[in-house]
């Protein structure tokens, strides 16, 4: 998926994970792209923890921003 390709490749001086990503930096929609996607992860682990039960749809790629 994007997110590990662009937290493991790109990032810029400040925030690369890996030291490879140092020397690309993210663009702005790539940036707006991880970010909306971590709140989206962050809500769906608050609602798995309500209802473990749940039947959750998939996080897909067309419930986030363009990169």
């Amino acid at each position: 998926m994007e997110i590990g390709r662009l937290s493991s490749t790109k990032g810029g001086p400040a925030g690369a994970r890996k030291s490879g990503g140092v020397w690309h930096d993210l663009t702005n929609e790539e940036r707006r792209f991880l970010e909306e996607a971590v709140k989206k992860m962050i809500r769906r682990a608050a609602e798995k923890a309500h209802d473990p039960d749940a039947d959750l749809p998939k996080i897909s790629q067309s419930d986030l921003p363009p990169i």
